[in-house]
């Protein structure tokens, strides 16, 4: 990748409905460039183009990221349940003693609450730690600035 390209990626990262004409003229870099670039260059490096939501403006006040260590034969079972359920937000396999890390959004503590028994109910899992996001500082920001890419 050039430079050209972490400048226009940094843009799509900040903003992603950030029009193309305002990006040509922000990066020096003509629309149809960038246009082809996002059609057919970064079609391997972009997964989706997504709305970032304050949930706390739509009355989910409680976020809550759940660790999970899971009996050896409930992994798929709960990976799949967690997949579906609406309540999970992200969902991610991770190491060291545990299986999965979700990230889970409600409208209270009651509900976040009423989850996890339902969780230790249902599956048994082997460990359960509950993490109550207290105050988003930052989210989304890595590779948002052209010079983010060459550190």
């Amino acid at each position: 990748m050039k430079p050209i390209d972490y400048k226009i990626l940094s843009h799509l990262r900040k903003n992603a409905i950030k029009p193309i004409p305002r990006i040509a003229k922000e990066t020096g870099v003509p629309p149809s460039t960038i246009y082809e670039k996002i059609k057919r260059q970064y079609t391997e490096i972009i997964k989706k183009h997504i709305t970032l939501l304050d949930f706390h403006a739509l009355n989910f006040h409680t976020i809550v990221h759940f660790a999970i260590s899971c009996n050896d034969g409930e992994k798929l079972e709960i990976k799949n349940y967690l997949l579906a359920h609406p309540r999970i937000n992200s969902l991610h396999r991770i190491n060291f003693g545990w299986d999965y890390l979700a990230e889970g959004v409600f409208r209270n503590f009651a509900e976040a609450e009423d989850f996890k028994t339902l969780i230790k109910k249902r599956f048994s899992p082997r460990m359960l730690e509950c993490f109550n996001v207290v105050e988003e500082l930052k989210k989304e920001e890595f590779l948002s600035q052209p010079e983010h890419f060459l550190e």
